[in-house]
């Protein structure tokens, strides 16, 4: 599990113990759903997917209408259990449509409820950011979609827009789905890998990430450019020199002529 949703899940562990227990009614349930988000948290925990999956939904079904910090974060929790069933497991083709088909339906049913606003939004919001990155890896990696990899990598540059990482994730989409024929993508990248430079034109880093692209795609003149400009930026540090010196002797090493 990663550091982020340990992070998350342990703030829904925190939070039960604040669901109001109101109305004779709904008092049963409304403890019975605590109970059951106790143990899928705990199932969540310890790998226990499909129990967790199984006590979340036993949640959103005792108490749909409940607190948000509880029924937000069963929703994506489901989504996060399905996804990772897919991640740990070799499956049949049936259980990983099954899987990543339940994924999806609950990641994008948090964004949903996150978009609607409400109580404590503040707090909630985050989830809307880890169900768009997992979308986008979902629709990227398992689901090989580009429409949906980039809608979902472009959701997370209007959530974060000073964030240089999502450009290059973006980037990375074209990259992997460009076709010189069918769907040439290149120019997109290029377009994506350009972003970071702007927010950071003092940052060498942005400008040797733009000849790293370029040089994968066998643009030799371009890339030593960018080298170049990385260089003059920091003229004291040996490795801008280092990196034109490699470039050119494998330059020389390809291609002779």
């Amino acid at each position: 599990m990663s550091t982020h949703l340990r992070r998350l899940l342990g703030i829904t562990v925190l939070v039960v113990a604040a669901v109001s227990l109101t109305g004779c009614g709904q008092w049963f349930n409304v403890l019975k759903a605590r109970q059951a988000f106790q143990t899928a948290n705990g199932a969540y925990g310890t790998k226990e997917y499909p129990v967790a999956i199984e006590e979340y939904h036993k949640v959103l079904e005792l108490d749909p209408e409940g607190d948000r910090r509880v029924v937000l974060p069963a929703h994506f929790y489901i989504g996060s259990s399905h996804h990772l069933i897919v991640s740990a497991s070799r499956l049949d083709s049936a259980s990983r449509e099954k899987h990543i088909g339940g994924a999806i339906e609950f990641y994008e049913k948090t964004i949903d409820l996150v978009n609607e606003g409400g109580e404590f939004q503040d707090q909630l919001e985050i989830y809307r950011q880890y169900a768009a990155e997992q979308l986008a890896a979902i629709f990227r990696d398992n689901e090989q979609d580009f429409p949906n990899a980039e809608k979902y990598c472009m959701m997370l540059i209007e959530m974060e827009p000073e964030r240089a990482e999502r450009y290059y994730a973006l980037g990375d989409i074209y990259e992997r789905f460009n076709d010189p024929e069918e769907m040439p993508l290149i120019n997109k990248a290029i377009e994506c890998y350009e972003k970071p430079i702007e927010m950071a034109p003092d940052d060498p880093i942005t400008y040797r990430q733009m000849a790293g692209l370029l040089n994968k795609y066998g643009q030799f003149e371009d890339t030593m450019t960018w080298l170049g400009r990385a260089r003059d930026l920091d003229p004291q540090n040996p490795e801008g020199y280092y990196l034109i010196a490699t470039h050119l002797w494998d330059k020389v090493y390809r291609d002779p002529d």
